[in-house]
């Protein structure tokens, strides 16, 4: 994600999201629920949705 961000490879929020949640579902699925990585995974996607809800352009992409 960050080369792509670099590269300014995301043409909408909506490309940003979808590999985002990817990444956050492949953490899910492949660690333990109690996991830290699930933790932090967990965190920082509620922190995503957070800073999404404040762009009132992006707020019916959840």
């Amino acid at each position: 994600m960050e080369a792509r961000l670099e590269a300014e490879q995301y043409m909408t929020p909506k490309d940003f999201i979808k590999d985002a949640r990817l990444i956050f579902d492949n953490c899910r699925q492949f660690n333990d629920e109690n996991s830290l990585y699930v933790k932090c995974a967990n965190k920082l996607e509620k922190y995503m949705w957070r800073q999404i809800r404040k762009i009132s352009e992006w707020s019916h992409l959840e």
